[in-house]
């Protein structure tokens, strides 16, 4: 989770707050600002893409030397990840688009950068799935380490109002400062 987190305050420093479903005006006019928004919300909507790539039909999940079934009533957890996921990728599609039309690109390329942000949660999705069946990986020990990271980008995504540290969304070096010291401090609460 750790990861995730600083993971998207990284992503957010290139992003400049499109996926929280705000854009700031200085993304406006230059082009390398949007490629770079680009890269980080496909890198952003990958990750939250992948948990979905894992076989878990069964609603079964291995903790320890047992295992029992989470499939309760026929419901699949990943339901209300897939409606929480979903209507935030709205949002990130309505400013991605009007940056792209405001950075005055045409409409034509504009759908087509916006088609292939669509395309990249699927796409994160279909790279688990491959690499859990073709024994690449462990989805017992991969799965948990993916879900970890999205929900510690979820986690930023749904802080950063609290830590905003300006208008302007810029990278804050002390708020990235006491991010590290806190998860510090707790590494060393917990003995680790």
């Amino acid at each position: 989770m750790l990861g995730g987190f600083i993971l998207q305050v990284i992503l957010d420093f290139f992003s400049h707050g499109v996926e929280h479903g705000h854009q700031h005006h200085h993304t406006h006019t230059d082009t390398n600002v949007i490629y770079l928004v680009m890269l980080s919300l496909w890198i952003h909507a990958f990750i939250e893409g992948m948990p979905f790539g894992s076989n878990h039909a069964d609603g079964l999940h291995v903790h320890g030397d047992h295992t029992h079934g989470h499939a309760h009533h026929g419901h699949d957890h990943r339901d209300s990840l897939l409606i929480g996921i979903g209507a935030h990728k709205l949002t990130e599609g309505f400013v991605f688009a009007s940056l792209l039309l405001a950075a005055g690109l045409s409409r034509l390329r504009a759908w087509t950068w916006i088609v292939l942000f669509a395309l990249m949660a699927p796409v994160g999705a279909a790279t688990q799935f491959f690499l859990v069946n073709s024994g690449a990986v462990d989805i017992h020990a991969f799965t948990p380490i993916v879900t970890g990271v999205l929900i510690g980008i979820l986690l930023h995504v749904s802080t950063t109002i609290i830590f905003e540290g300006s208008e302007g969304h810029t990278f804050n070096l002390k708020k990235f400062l006491a991010i590290l010291l806190g998860i510090a401090s707790s590494a060393l609460a917990a003995g680790i």
